[in-house]
């Protein structure tokens, strides 16, 4: 694998694969750190192309121009892209044009084991080191033992995706991957982008009271705070579970207990933070957000489990999991609103029969 960090290398690639013909795909992956710093930072970016492969060094090199049109031009495939997709979308601003995935595929397929390491063992009869996973990647010159591991995460994508595509047209299944991959791309375009001033209502605050809120809003406010001073993710300060806990004892008057671990400076911001918390006029706290009223629809439980039983025995039938063909959320929508099936299933219709 070569490491590429200099522009003109970097350009003069790319410059020669746009020339290349743009059937020919192109395999990705990326690594970023969201565990070692505050902000999140794209560190990487693993590319197999034409029978070789690179490792663009995204932090010292501009990936916003001559990668982004490769990455809009050529068929790319990738595995579990979710988190690759919003990262394409926040640091390079690109939707990939035509995209595939190696997990929707091998699910397709029949893999109840779908996770790349596990394809990499069953298809390619490689085990992969995992001792990388949550290393610093902003670290630089890169160990040997990381570079190795990032070549991995691309090295075997080209025979794993041809044995699949392989099996999908055997099985006749190569139109459910294609409406699949399509779905997935059409979703990741109405994800919202970067934070809003509501970041801090986080999972599990939905039934809390206007009090405890705003010991929430307070603990998060002053874990940023700490976090960003630090340059360490926000969970190496508090836990959510931690916030949500002492907003509630707070709420109801309670004494909290701070961990043993918390050196003395950060004691003192917590502190004060609680004691300019607990001094806010109460006309100052956050409220409760309520959702716009629209017409209750009761689930029928009944139909639920009559679709749910259908589903499974197709499922069994094809040899493939439930939930690869509508997860059980899906399922509930189109009980509530069956007009609504159209915009959420698309092969999966005429297999349900819906």
């Amino acid at each position: 694998m070569e490491f590429v960090s200099d522009q003109k290398r970097a350009d003069q690639l790319l410059d020669k694969w746009l020339s290349k013909d743009n059937s020919r795909a192109f395999y990705l992956d990326f690594e970023a750190d969201n565990f070692h710093h505050y902000d999140e930072v794209l560190c990487t970016a693993q590319i197999c192309y034409g029978g070789e492969s690179y490792l663009f060094d995204a932090i010292a090199l501009d990936l916003t121009t001559g990668f982004s049109e490769v990455l809009k031009t050529k068929p790319l495939w990738l595995h579990g892209c979710d988190y690759d997709l919003y990262l394409l979308k926040r640091y390079l601003g690109v939707t990939p044009g035509l995209l595939f995935d190696t997990q929707i595929a091998a699910r397709l397929c029949g893999f109840r084991k779908f996770g790349y390491a596990s394809l990499v063992e069953a298809i390619c009869g490689r085990a992969l080191p995992k001792d990388s996973q949550r290393a610093d990647w902003t670290k630089r010159p890169l160990p040997e033992k990381m570079i190795q591991y990032a070549a991995n995460d691309v090295r075997y994508l080209p025979q794993i995706s041809d044995l699949l595509v392989m099996r999908l047209d055997k099985l006749n299944r190569l139109e459910w991957f294609k409406e699949s991959t399509q779905a997935l791309v059409a979703h990741s375009k109405k994800v919202p982008e970067g934070q809003d001033e509501d970041r801090w209502r986080i999972t599990g605050t939905s039934s809390m009271d206007s009090a405890q809120l705003h010991y929430v809003k307070s603990l998060y406010e002053w874990r940023d705070g700490e976090a960003k001073l630090a340059d360490k993710p926000f969970f190496k300060v508090a836990n959510n579970q931690q916030i949500l806990d002492w907003a509630t004892a707070l709420a109801a008057g309670d004494e909290i207990s701070i961990p043993k671990g918390m050196r003395d400076r950060r004691r003192g911001t917590f502190e004060t933070a609680l004691q300019a918390a607990k001094s806010l006029p109460e006309d100052q706290w956050p409220e409760r957000l309520v959702r716009p009223k629209g017409p209750r629809v009761k689930l029928d439980e009944e139909a639920l489990g009559s679709l749910i039983t259908k589903r499974d025995k197709v499922a069994e039938h094809h040899n493939l999991e439930g939930s690869c063909i509508a997860s059980r959320k899906v399922l509930e929508a189109i009980i509530k609103n069956p007009d609504e099936v159209g915009s959420l299933l698309n092969w999966q219709r005429e297999l349900l029969q819906l």
